[in-house]
């Protein structure tokens, strides 16, 4: 029962993401010819999917980037790396969000997503950066040096494919935040003025349109739920045991 429930629930994610990528990449052309509020949800998913997609990639690249840098790289490296997740975690998510926003000229979907993935991304290269200090001394890694293996080797064949699984769960983690924040400061009036799902849920609470809040609400707690579940099977089904070599 578990496991067909469990099957529901991946084939369901699944879907909504896909529903939001194709809603996302042929939005305005879409959008004219569907109607109402449909047609809304739409257009909104553009802004949605950037946002998801930009936090995602920013997320994992910093990972991966800086974690594999402090693990390998000079020890200066690697307290600055220190340092900076520090800074990232005494930052305030929404008021961070909300100065690059007004500071940047970038649409506020991409700096939202950015503003999230470089504070996730800190913290996750923080955490690569144990994980693979922690691998590069087990028995495979070392079996692997007496084989001849070089560091960039060893960090791209064998430590990689044992922090790749996390790294992508927290990336989607990251993308499920930032289409949640986007969407709570747009519907409050502070996300730039973008056609998302956020702005949506605002003008049908102004207009007393029932359908497009229960529809704005349904497809932004779809995407979200959908992004962490995916997170978590990603984590679950594509890790590596210890032994890998």
């Amino acid at each position: 029962m578990n496991a067909r429930v469990e099957r529901v629930f991946r084939g369901a994610s699944l879907a909504v993401l896909l529903g939001v990528a194709v809603a996302a990449a042929g939005g305005r052309a879409l959008a004219p010819h569907v109607p109402g509020v449909v047609g809304a949800l739409v257009l909104g998913a553009r802004e949605t999917a950037a946002t998801a997609v930009v936090a995602f990639v920013t997320t994992l690249g910093l990972g991966v980037l800086l974690g594999g840098l402090a693990a390998f790289g000079p020890r200066l490296l690697d307290s600055a790396l220190s340092r900076s997740v520090e800074t990232a975690a005494s930052l305030p998510s929404v008021v961070t969000a909300l100065a690059v926003v007004r500071a940047a000229s970038a649409p506020p979907a991409v700096a939202f997503g950015v503003v999230i993935g470089v504070l996730r991304g800190l913290a996750l290269a923080k955490a690569m950066r144990a994980e693979l200090r922690a691998l590069s001394v087990a028995e495979f890694s070392l079996a692997a040096r007496a084989l001849g293996s070089g560091e960039p080797r060893l960090y791209f064949t064998h430590l990689l494919p044992h922090v790749m699984p996390s790294a992508l769960g927290v990336a989607l983690q990251s993308s499920s935040a930032a289409v949640s924040l986007e969407s709570a400061l747009a519907f409050l009036g502070l996300g730039g003025g973008g056609a998302s799902w956020g702005q949506l849920l605002a003008d049908g609470i102004g207009r007393g349109t029932t359908t497009l809040v229960a529809a704005a609400v349904a497809a932004t707690l779809a995407t979200v739920l959908a992004l962490l579940h995916v997170a978590r099977t990603a984590a679950a089904r594509f890790g590596v045991r210890r032994d890998f070599v």
